[in-house]
């Protein structure tokens, strides 16, 4: 490939890459914004702990649009500290979210199988929560500082990935591990919420049956864990070992992808949260006329 075909597959991408985490981004924003002017949103535990889980997820998009922006103007920063910083950044907020998403495994079977009427968990408990999270958001950012570790920008590939030969290979096995092991628990226990919840309903059909609100939580919940182990399978033992020319783009994109789709759920799942967003687009959109108009 020339130089100059080259130059605009690398604008194409950047600009692809720009807009769809910024379009996520704005989404996430939008939804945490509704989430925390609804009072009985922001009550439920299981909302405290999902805008915790949407700070984790909005973190990797900015790194994205960043990385977009680095593409389209062409601006290296390769072997330098301010790579690594977002690499570590970034990568970190990935693994938090996945400890995350078993925190929120944990709290669906305390709410639907322990008939528990915890969902409005007291404030203390879901700021130890964070807290723990923040504590090894730290660890693993740390880890990934080390030299010869982390995330590194392939200007190539257009894609953030590990050294294949890191310096400390124990660490990458530890992460990798840690991630999947998350992911295997909270797997078994959706499982078991599953069981209970038939269970319940073929052999105690008088059973107080979860609100429809639980259950929406609980799929949003199911469906993000699935799409974080296709996203850590996929990069981990998928397209690693499918070498073309754009396998890069496609890992990348599945990245932006999986950190963003929560917010695509949460408009899919929840109503309130889905007026709330459309009312501020279309507010949005209405101011802008309104002050086009004035200035005419």
């Amino acid at each position: 490939m020339d130089s100059e075909s080259r130059d605009v597959e690398r604008v194409l991408i950047g600009v692809a890459y720009l807009v769809i985490s910024t379009a996520l981004l704005l989404i996430y924003v939008a939804v945490l914004i509704a989430i925390s002017k609804n009072g009985r949103l922001r009550n439920l535990s299981s909302f405290r702990l999902m805008m915790g889980l949407g700070v984790f997820h909005c973190i990797p998009l900015s790194t994205e649009c960043l990385t977009g922006v680095l593409l389209v103007f062409d601006l290296s920063i390769s072997n330098t500290r301010a790579e690594q910083i977002m690499g570590a950044i970034a990568a970190s907020s990935f693994k938090c979210s996945v400890l995350m998403n078993m925190v929120l495994a944990a709290n669906r079977f305390q709410i639907l199988c322990c008939a528990s009427k915890g969902n409005h968990t007291n404030r203390l408990f879901i700021g130890m929560i964070l807290i723990v999270m923040s504590s090894f958001y730290v660890f693993f950012f740390v880890m990934d500082m080390q030299p010869g570790e982390g995330q590194y920008l392939d200007y190539i590939k257009y894609q953030w990935y590990y050294r294949v030969s890191p310096q400390f290979p124990i660490l990458k096995s530890i992460k990798t591990y840690v991630q999947l092991s998350c992911l295997a628990a909270s797997g078994s226990i959706y499982v078991i919420i599953a069981i209970f919840l038939i269970y319940n309903k073929v052999s105690l059909p008088q059973a107080a049956k979860p609100s429809v609100v639980e259950f929406r939580i609980l799929l949003q919940c199911v469906l993000l864990n699935c799409c974080d182990a296709l996203a850590i399978l996929f990069y981990n033992y998928g397209i690693r070992y499918v070498h073309n020319r754009f396998d890069g783009v496609i890992g990348n994109s599945v990245y932006i992808l999986i950190n963003g789709i929560n917010s695509v759920l949460y408009i899919m799942f929840v109503r309130v949260i889905r007026i709330s967003v459309i009312k501020t687009v279309i507010g949005s959109k209405r101011s802008v006329v309104v002050r086009q108009l004035q200035t005419k």
